[in-house]
């Protein structure tokens, strides 16, 4: 199933929620039922990162061993729901080769750097802020000069890890609603 999800929409986010049903004895022979529920943490999968369901399994197990240590004696009885939740995921990663939105275009305040050789768009997108050049900024020749003079992120992800390294810049992606573009404002 999850193939075919990949398939369909690329990226997509997996977790397994269980309800259950543990039962034990009681001192007075009297046999007691408790549900308990469990869920696996989100896996984001594509075509370079398969479901592990290795993880998944062990990950069951040891909240099932958690939750039961101090001698509490419940035995599983039966696992009553086992749902792998699909949801699609797109995430928020740079691309190349945009173009920026008339809309947006025309009020002058964005630079739109034509880069579509790479996908180092934030890189670029930032060094146009720090250093805007004077004629025709949307060229990448502007700033290749300048690509080793600071900590610069290959991924949107790490965007707090650059902040911390130029405490200077502060980076505050933001995305416009045109199909999935994504835009950053440098500050």
């Amino acid at each position: 199933m999850h193939v075919l999800c990949l398939c369909l929409f690329r990226s997509i986010r997996v977790h397994v929620r269980a309800d259950t049903t543990f039962t034990r004895n009681t001192d007075d022979d009297q046999q007691q039922r408790v549900a308990a529920y469990f869920s696996t943490p989100v896996q984001d999968l594509n075509s370079t990162n398969p479901m592990d369901l290795d993880d998944i399994a062990a990950n069951l197990s040891s909240q099932v061993e958690h939750w039961n240590v101090c001698g509490r004696g419940f035995t599983l009885e039966r696992i009553k729901k086992f749902v792998i939740v699909i949801c699609k995921y797109c995430p928020f990663q740079g691309s190349s080769g945009l173009e920026t939105p008339q809309w947006l275009a025309k009020k002058k305040a964005v630079t739109n750097v034509k880069n579509t050789s790479d996908s180092k768009c934030f890189v670029w997108s930032l060094l146009s802020s720090i250093y805007p050049a004077p004629h025709n900024p949307d060229r990448i020749s502007h700033y290749v000069p300048y690509q080793d003079t600071l900590n610069l992120p290959n991924a949107c992800q790490s965007i707090p890890k650059f902040e911390q390294q130029n405490p200077s810049i502060s980076a505050s992606p933001s995305c416009a609603k045109v199909m999935t573009t994504a835009s950053f404002l440098c500050t």
